[in-house]
């Protein structure tokens, strides 16, 4: 048996913002490898360190907070080393394992290097999305002994296996590592086919899991893989372009299990393609019904997917919410990101599920290398018209991996050093729309905060009315989430985005 922490960095609580949600895909790997006989615990970093109540976590982020408690002296990131020196001395790991989203990847390095400085003799792994795609990169780093790349279940368990039973692990398929100073890059693992064989979640590893929100463990994965091309997205580069399912009877088996085991009665599946496969959805469906699972949930969808009959059936099994993502509201913008989809597949979209009596978050997006103030004004006139209960707007962000990227490195667009705690949808400071000046475009930026704030004060008097006759005590703590959001509104005024 090999002891082993596995570490999603906190980033959110470092911008003083509440975060709570735990991976899925840590409590996925801890799973495996407790079923593979050995310990885990699984550190989530951005849990604890604040109180209640939960800020929203889609809003514009004070990213100088973030560069701030990145600081030796700063209260977080010391809360975090006496966390993390307390759990390493108590559990012992051989193996530490961290998680790095491109946006984590600063904080991620920087947690690496502490516990090799304290704690020589553990060894280091990475894995997620920017360590995935960029793997040679990241083995540079010093203080990383090996990078686990894409799906990390099967690598992982290998990894582990052949460490505790001493054999070389040169030949380990889907890793990346070093040998002295050579360092060796492996093919990658077949995927995953036979999903139905991984484990439920183990969420039960979750450093002081009884603490946490129930609602913290209501993420669910019934698929992996995209066939869409997307030019911002390189989900591809982790789970493949071809779509891999769950059973119908696995995902409401695991769906009974979290809503017994930790009271769980809100999910959200966070599959890229959840309702592709129409057929697959409706068992589901129906399986969530015949076997009273009774939750509520939501989902993602495609404006091309959303038939009357899907959306009716999802709303009868539980779903309150979907996702969608609009995008832009410009043809040609459309177009040339490769979303593979029309403004009029949009407007028939939103009208269904508006039928369907489905709330509906619409993501939006601005800044794209083609931009212009009339194509972004398209897109605010698109958000007036198709009225999502709330609007999610990302300024356009060239993540590595993506055909976005690429194509503004060729350009010159952005430079060839990135600093990648940077990278993150909320920010503007790898800038890509040419066409506009910067200062003009910081002022369409408050035009759209605004209109959303428009929108989300009418959501939340429909919902305070709605509570103050069905829920008064909930009602109170609304307020007091919309006082707090207030001043959230008036700070991103002054200082909308990061420049």
């Amino acid at each position: 048996m090999v002891n082993l922490l596995l570490i999603d960095p906190p980033w959110f609580v470092f911008q003083n913002i509440p975060s709570s949600r735990v991976s899925y895909g840590l409590a996925s790997l801890a799973a495996v490898l407790r079923q593979g006989g050995h310990k885990c615990i699984i550190y989530n970093g951005d849990f604890g360190l604040l109180k209640p109540p939960y800020s929203q976590e889609g809003t514009l982020i004070n990213f100088e907070r973030y560069r701030e408690n990145l600081k030796d002296d700063s209260l977080f990131w010391r809360k975090t080393r006496e966390n993390l020196k307390n759990i390493i001395v108590d559990s012992t790991p051989l193996i530490v394992g961290i998680t790095m989203p491109t946006a984590k990847y600063e904080i991620g390095v920087r947690i690496a290097r502490w516990i090799k400085k304290e704690f020589p003799k553990i060894i280091i792994t990475v894995g997620g999305p920017h360590p995935s795609i960029q793997p040679l990169e990241t083995i540079k780093e010093e203080s990383i002994d090996i990078v686990v790349k894409g799906e990390g279940e099967m690598t992982f368990l290998e990894l582990v296996n052949a460490f505790e039973q001493k054999k070389d692990i040169k030949g380990i398929l889907g890793i990346t590592g070093k040998n002295g100073s050579e360092v060796f890059d492996n093919p990658d693992r077949e995927y995953i086919t036979e999903l139905d064989n991984l484990p439920f979640p183990a969420w039960d590893l979750v450093y002081d899991f009884k603490k946490h929100n129930p609602l913290d463990f209501g993420t669910v994965f019934t698929s992996r893989g995209c066939p869409y091309k997307c030019s911002f997205c390189a989900s591809f580069k982790i789970w493949s372009r071809k779509a891999r399912y769950m059973s119908a009877d696995r995902v409401v088996d695991e769906l009974r299990y979290t809503r017994d085991k930790f009271k769980v009665n809100y999910f959200h599946f966070n599959d890229d393609t959840l309702i592709l496969d129409q057929k697959r959805v409706i068992e589901i469906c129906e399986k969530i019904k015949n076997r009273d699972i009774n939750i509520n949930w939501q989902c993602e969808v495609r404006a091309d997917l959303c038939t009357s009959h899907l959306l009716k059936t999802i709303k009868s099994a539980g779903c309150l919410l979907v996702n969608i993502g609009v995008e832009s509201g410009n043809e040609e913008i459309l177009k040339s990101i490769e979303k593979g989809i029309t403004l009029e597949q949009i407007y028939r979209a939103f009208q269904e599920i508006k039928k369907a009596k489905l709330r509906v978050l619409a993501y939006f997006m601005v800044g794209f290398p083609n931009e212009t103030i009339d194509t972004i004004k398209d897109t605010i006139k698109l958000m007036r018209k198709i009225k999502p209960n709330y609007p999610c707007w990302s300024i356009v962000m060239p993540y590595p991996g993506t055909k976005l990227y690429n194509d503004a490195y060729q350009k010159r667009l952005i430079p060839d050093k990135i600093e990648w705690s940077y990278c993150f949808h909320h920010l503007s400071a790898i800038y890509l729309s040419k066409n506009i000046p910067y200062d003009k475009f910081l002022l369409i930026i408050r035009e759209i905060e605004e209109e959303c704030h428009k929108i989300k004060v009418k959501e939340s008097i429909k919902t305070a009315i709605f509570l103050l006759f069905f829920h008064p005590v909930k009602l109170v703590k609304k307020i007091g989430r919309l006082c707090l959001d207030f001043c959230n509104v008036q700070i991103s005024k002054e200082r909308p985005f990061v420049n």
